[in-house]
């Protein structure tokens, strides 16, 4: 990437910022046209890590059939009845 990343500065000075890098890098290989996949160390960080790529995410991005149908299932073995 050409740009910068920001970093968060805490009180004990430059904080973990994987997740956002992870979501800039894959927001970046997205629009590259490339299926990317993001593995957080906290499964709880993974739903707004998601949230806040697909925030950034403009364009006529769908899931395909099968893609549907995969989410579908994964919400139902976590126990979920709806994909959102």
């Amino acid at each position: 990437m050409d740009e910068t990343v920001q970093l968060t500065m805490g009180e004990y000075g430059l904080q973990p910022t994987a997740n956002t890098v992870a979501g800039t890098l894959a927001e970046r290989a997205s629009r590259a046209g490339l299926k990317t996949i993001i593995f957080v160390q906290q499964a709880d960080h993974a739903p707004s890590t998601a949230r806040k790529i697909s925030e950034r995410l403009v364009g006529p991005w769908r899931m395909t059939e099968t893609e549907q149908g995969l989410a579908a299932d994964i919400a139902i073995e976590l126990g979920k009845r709806q994909v959102h």
